[in-house]
């Protein structure tokens, strides 16, 4: 349960979860994994964006998180880091405001990307783990991958 105390009441701990993925990778080889934390989601919730709880877990986090993407990436693995969501400074998400629909996201492999500064509406997301999979795109999915 690394990570957990009386401000970040995470079950499980998301380095278990991170491990958890990688034995499954692992033993399984599987062709992607999709793995979806609750902590951020949680902390910014308690404690709203720009506080010391939250900025403690996203270097928790952070922390977490590092050594795993260079195992996966060994591994033969792409990795994408996103959030389903943003938030603004009180806690609030699902709004019309860019802090409450922004969300940042990283990308770990050899692919060709768009510039840094530019804004990926989240219907791209599907599109692009489809494409980088060599799966097809169904019709209904009308964004187009952001990876090349």
């Amino acid at each position: 349960m690394t990570g957990y105390g009386h401000a970040n009441q995470m079950t499980p701990s998301d380095i278990d979860l991170f491990g958890s993925l990688t034995n499954l990778c692992l033993r399984f080889g599987l062709n992607y994994g999709m793995l979806h934390t609750c902590t951020l989601d949680s902390m910014g919730h308690r404690f709203q964006h720009e506080s010391h709880e939250m900025d403690h877990a996203c270097f928790v986090m952070d922390e977490m998180l590092a050594p795993f993407i260079t195992k996966w990436r060994d591994a033969g693995y792409e990795v994408i880091v996103t959030a389903d969501h943003g938030q603004d400074e009180r806690g609030h998400h699902g709004g019309r405001g860019a802090l409450q629909q922004e969300a940042a996201l990283y990308y770990f492999g050899d692919a060709e990307g768009p510039d840094k500064d530019t804004v990926i509406d989240q219907l791209q997301l599907a599109p692009t783990i489809l494409s980088r999979l060599g799966a097809p795109i169904p019709d209904s999915m009308k964004a187009k991958p952001f990876l090349s």
